[in-house]
């Protein structure tokens, strides 16, 4: 009973170690998947703001009209003019300043009371200033969710792969489990076999020493010991 539950919890130590080497080489898997994931995600996200701004500086021809969350400052010969609705402080006037005065076209990010905004500057060649500004609370909290959500399927992914990593080892020991158990049986029906001639033995040899030690001189007896009668007939004597 003893090296039963040897072996059992041999087997299960065995399988709870595969378990977690299943489950390990699953959660390298997934963070590189999810890095990968990850940045794949912030830089389509960044060139899709780039080329937003973009877009909105080269067609802008008034800030009546801008994309969503977007707001226009332009200058032109007959002067300078913002979307309505600007919020206070979300456009970079140093930065219009620069371009105006001929600096090259530039790019800035800024925070105004929690609110990030990034801001691109130009000089058009129409001799127009364009300010673009846009409001990055929409796509950062897209952001959020799409890597809440990547986390979450990571997480839940790493349970699966530990549930699943621990019955695949259960699974693959069960072949050492049946040799284990194939070879306690073979013991068992050896041991069983092995019983009867060796107390048939045991029997002549008790008789053998019965009958030379009724004698008293062993040295004529010996000789004949190996004729010993069988048990059964030596009882029925």
């Amino acid at each position: 009973m003893r090296r039963l539950r040897a072996e059992s919890v041999l087997v299960r130590r065995a399988a709870r170690r595969l378990g977690m080497q299943a489950a390990a080489f699953v959660a390298v898997a997934v963070v590189l998947v999810t890095a990968a994931a990850v940045v794949v995600l912030l830089h389509d996200q960044e060139r899709a703001v780039t080329k937003l701004l973009d877009a909105t500086v080269a067609l802008a021809d008034d800030v009546d009209d801008p994309p969503l969350d977007t707001w226009l400052v332009i200058r032109d010969s007959r002067g300078q003019n913002a979307t309505r609705g600007l919020p206070a402080g979300a456009d970079d006037r140093a930065a219009f300043a620069a371009v105006v005065a001929g600096a090259p076209p530039t790019t800035t990010e800024h925070r105004v009371g929690g609110v990030a905004y990034r801001t691109m500057t130009e000089r058009r060649a129409d001799g127009f200033v364009v300010q673009a500004v846009l409001d990055l609370t929409p796509r950062q909290d897209d952001r959020s969710r799409i890597l809440a959500a990547m986390l979450t399927a990571g997480a839940a992914g790493l349970v699966i792969a530990a549930a699943a990593g621990r019955w695949l080892g259960r699974r693959a020991l069960e072949p050492l489990s049946a040799v284990l158990a194939l070879q306690r049986r073979f013991v068992a029906d050896a041991g069983h076999e092995l019983r009867t001639p060796l107390t048939l033995i045991g029997t002549r040899a008790q008789l053998l020493r019965r009958r030379l030690q009724k004698v008293r001189d062993g040295v004529k007896v010996r000789p004949t010991a190996a004729k010993a009668p069988a048990p059964d007939s030596a009882a029925g004597a």
